[in-house]
């Protein structure tokens, strides 16, 4: 604790693991189907799970820790979704590493409208996904999000679709 923090070096060693929390903050209760996965940087699955929860009116569950040792820090990152009524309510990523060392490739982002909603398609992992317009007015249902390769959805609240762009942690 008397040493300070030096941000650019190498990793240490630590327990390599996650432990997935699932929040209900409405009146019911709610039966929830969580996923997770183990992906390399192209979103490659390597490994698979999935549980159902149920969770009470306005409390949490915690699932148990899964210890993920052979995970590789740079070149590999954990997904995670939550499923009710054949829907996804929440997702989300998470890297062991600092975001700076990880190994991002090229996610090759494109944008489109289509009706209310842009969609966003990548060709591998994205962190911290940003869509903006040419007059940064634009407002959102979600922006700053992670995703996998494939196709993202995201509804236009206010503000014109005019001129998109559309980057990630990789363009940085």
């Amino acid at each position: 604790m008397t040493v300070e923090a030096d941000m650019n070096r190498q990793h240490f060693e630590f327990e390599k693991s996650i432990r997935l929390n699932v929040t209900n903050e409405t009146l019911d209760a709610h039966r929830v189907l969580v996923k997770w996965a183990v992906r390399k940087t192209d979103a490659t699955i390597l490994r698979e799970e999935e549980q159902w929860l149920e969770v009470p009116a306005l409390s949490a569950v915690w699932m148990d820790k899964v210890e993920l040792p052979q995970i590789d820090c740079f070149n590999e990152y954990v997904s995670y979704e939550a499923w009710e009524n054949d829907q996804i309510i929440s997702q989300g990523t998470v890297i062991f590493s600092y975001p700076k060392y990880f190994r991002y490739l090229n996610p090759g982002l494109t944008v489109r409208v289509d009706g209310d909603e842009i969609v966003v398609k990548a060709e591998a992992y994205a962190k911290s996904v940003e869509i903006r317009n040419e007059n940064d007015d634009l407002i959102l249902e979600d922006n700053y999000f992670d995703m996998n390769a494939g196709e993202y959805r995201v509804k236009i609240l206010d503000g014109k679709p005019d001129g998109l762009k559309v980057r990630s942690v990789y363009d940085i």
